[in-house]
């Protein structure tokens, strides 16, 4: 089954790790990652990421103060076209300034992942998470592959209980809900943490 917004807590230890290992310090600028990014970004910190305090708009919900991101959910987009359309898009506020949820903040943080360890971000989660914690049943979601007994997604709407709705690849695999796992290999997840 697809962790949805969990997911954020296996990218943040992701992000944590390369802190571990030197290659990332909390209070670094975006910048020193992704050099294409607006000048209105010039004092976000990867920090901010993670607390959903840099003001990049968020691609699900819509707060009352801040509409989200302006992407079709159900269009088939790069992982690079979806990063730049979080890159592109207006900050809410000021890095720091204030506090929304944001998924898009994550998207980045993934982008960075990829750009600091030059793998995809699904494979370094694999090599340096699930794979050394025996989370066996435990992936990036893929709408294409064929994963055995994978659990559909419902939602309940006018009255009823219905198919999830569908959505392109690019919303459902990202560094923000994208991890597909088990009861068990999440049971290891959280001992892992506790840890």
């Amino acid at each position: 089954f697809a962790i949805a917004s969990m997911s954020k807590s296996v990218t943040a230890s992701a992000v944590l790790l390369l802190v571990q290992d030197g290659r990332l310090k909390l209070d670094d600028p975006v910048r020193k990652y992704l050099a294409d990014v607006p000048a209105s970004w010039d004092a976000m910190a990867v920090r901010q990421l993670l607390s959903h305090t840099s003001g990049v708009k968020d691609h699900f919900s819509v707060f009352p103060n801040y509409p989200r991101l302006g992407i079709d959910k159900h269009v088939s987009y790069t992982n690079q076209e979806y990063v730049k359309a979080h890159i592109d898009a207006p900050l809410n506020f000021a890095p720091g300034a204030e506090w929304a949820y944001s998924g898009g903040g994550y998207v980045i943080l993934g982008a960075i992942i990829e750009r600091i360890t030059g793998h995809p971000y699904g494979d370094y989660l694999r090599d340096r998470i699930f794979t050394p914690l025996g989370m066996t049943d435990t992936h990036i979601i893929n709408v294409a592959d064929i994963i055995p007994n994978r659990a559909s997604g419902y939602w309940f709407k006018d009255g009823r209980v219905r198919n999830g709705e569908y959505m392109a690849q690019a919303h459902l695999g990202g560094p923000d809900v994208g991890v597909i796992t088990t009861a068990t290999d999440l049971a290891r997840w959280t001992i892992a943490l506790n840890g």
